[in-house]
């Protein structure tokens, strides 16, 4: 991971290593084209896709929060103050708690936002370490949108069933 401006971004290679690539059309080092194909089999945040979502000032209380996130059509609502992301409220934040009540006391801190390269495993432990719902991506400092855990899974098993390979449950199930 690395920090820029205060708020930290995962980083990940393109996860090819130096001569492979016929897929785009690079050469072995020995000059020739490669005949095997590349195959990507690691399912990417970009491939999951992520979802727009209402960003609010954090003053604001989760009465008008609720209000955006139903007129945006929206399950998630991303918290700003001063220009940063500080933090989001989730559907259940959102449906659980006070009109009256102020943001600042209901919502779940933003650490890092995700890459669209981050793979959807490295993100599923990500949500495990942070124990959140969604967290934004970002490239840089362009925020994207917001992908949810919900969405990461049925990838993570969607992609596990056309390799033919078990699906597991989420790593949140499973005892510890």
């Amino acid at each position: 991971m690395r920090t820029t401006g205060g708020t930290a971004a995962a980083l990940v290679g393109g996860g090819r290593r130096a001569g492979e690539g016929a897929a785009n059309g690079r050469a072995h080092q020995s000059g020739r084209e490669s005949r095997v194909p590349e195959v990507e089999t690691e399912v990417r945040i970009a491939d999951v896709g992520f979802r727009a979502a209402p960003v609010l000032p954090l003053r604001l209380t989760v009465g008008a929060a609720r209000k955006v996130a139903r007129l945006k059509s929206a399950p998630i609502v991303l918290v700003e103050e001063a220009g940063r992301l500080v933090g989001l409220l989730d559907e259940r934040t959102l449906a659980t708690s006070d009109d009256d009540a102020p943001i600042a006391r209901r919502l779940r801190p933003i650490l890092f936002s995700l890459n669209p390269a981050v793979t959807a495993a490295r993100a599923r432990e990500l949500f495990i370490k942070q124990n959140v719902s969604a967290l934004p991506v970002a490239a840089g400092a362009l925020l994207l949108g917001v992908v949810a855990r919900d969405d990461v899974e049925r990838a993570l098993a969607a992609g596990a069933r056309r390799e033919g390979g078990p699906v597991t449950a989420p790593a949140s199930r499973v005892a510890a």
